[in-house]
């Protein structure tokens, strides 16, 4: 399915850039909306009381919701009508990290063999489309999907990842790292630091969750270093999957743990709302 996409947007990607674009705006919307309307509730929690519903749409929904979609709604409209310019990356950055948190929010992995399958399944599928893909096609369908720009501005961009401009480059133009380089190993390290929490262990070096986090940062540093050296696109999850899920593995193995771990069962009895936090 993955790879479906992606080849669709090789392909199709001059004719569908506005509606990609306009299914991400409703897509941050949604989830920037979700968090600023969970922050009202936290600061002004009677605002839950007041509930509405339009029968016709089947929608129901709070006055912190209401509040809270009002500001998502202009981010998202303002980086519509200003993507172009020279700034527009950090509403962009910022509209994908509401996506990618309430990512973290919905998804949740119950265990080390799902993280297994889903990020070694991830992990060659982004070797093949970044390296492999060219020997099949005239160029690399990672990178040109990617990097495309829409019309010949190198600013109106697919906004399927987050960018960072290079300060030491004098037309500043960014680094780009895709959502799924930071939503998948994201996965796993949530689960880890839920999977912590449930041990009463927290966030220490005898946890999980703080080495596959530092793993991460190492993982993004190996990526970067490798850019430099080969002035190439790299697959991140080349790197970020043996730091992370790697790692887990190799360090609950030396623990003893990596049976409940691939299992998803923890050390300690806990309660039925505790079960909650491991999916």
């Amino acid at each position: 399915v993955a790879s479906t996409g992606l080849l669709t947007l090789y392909f199709f990607v001059s004719k569908i850039f506005i509606i990609i674009v306009i299914v991400f705006c409703i897509g941050a919307t949604n989830g920037l909306s979700t968090i600023f309307s969970h922050l009202i509730d936290h600061f002004i929690p009677t605002l839950q009381n007041t509930k509405y519903n339009i029968q016709k749409l089947d929608l129901q929904f709070t006055l912190s919701d209401l509040i809270g979609f009002i500001p998502a709604g202009i981010l998202s409209i303002t980086w519509f009508l200003t993507r172009s310019t020279e700034y527009a990356w950090i509403l962009q950055n910022t509209m994908c990290v509401g996506l990618l948190l309430v990512l973290q929010r919905t998804i949740r992995l119950t265990n080390i063999k799902i993280a297994s399958i889903l990020l070694g399944t991830a992990f060659f599928y982004d070797i093949f489309w970044v390296f492999l893909s060219p020997y099949f096609f005239s160029s690399s369908v990672m990178v040109s999907v990617a990097t495309y720009q829409h019309g010949g501005n190198d600013r109106d961009t697919l906004p399927v990842v987050m960018k960072i401009p290079r300060l030491d480059d004098v037309f500043h133009s960014p680094m780009i790292l895709g959502l799924g380089d930071i939503a998948l190993p994201g996965l796993i390290v949530s689960y880890l630091l839920r999977y912590d929490y449930l041990n009463k262990v927290g966030i220490s070096w005898n946890g999980y969750f703080l080495p596959a986090l530092i793993g991460y940062a190492v993982g993004m540093l190996l990526t970067d270093i490798n850019l430099i050296i080969m002035q190439h696109g790299q697959p991140a999850l080349l790197f970020l999957v043996p730091c992370t899920l790697g790692l887990t593995i190799i360090l609950a193995y030396r623990r003893g743990h990596l049976k409940s771990l691939w299992n998803g069962k923890t050390g300690q009895r806990h309660s039925k709302s505790d079960e909650f936090l491991l999916g």
